[in-house]
């Protein structure tokens, strides 16, 4: 998650007031099998309601 934090951020593609340790913890925390099973596996979302929440979530945190 730091190669893609540092590369997010050296290229621009990242709000101006995010840090690139700031947007991996982010990447960590969204993109962690934790948050799938839990969505996923224990609540039952279909998976392309987990992709789609998942895509639409990093965009709003990451991007402006």
């Amino acid at each position: 998650m730091t190669m893609v934090a540092t590369h997010l951020h050296a290229t621009g593609q990242l709000r101006a007031d995010l840090e690139a340790d700031a947007v991996r913890d982010l990447l960590w925390t969204y993109i962690s099998v934790e948050i799938y099973e839990l969505l996923v596996l224990n609540r039952g979302w279909p998976l392309d309601r987990y992709t789609t929440w998942l895509t639409r979530a990093l965009v709003s945190a990451l991007c402006d």
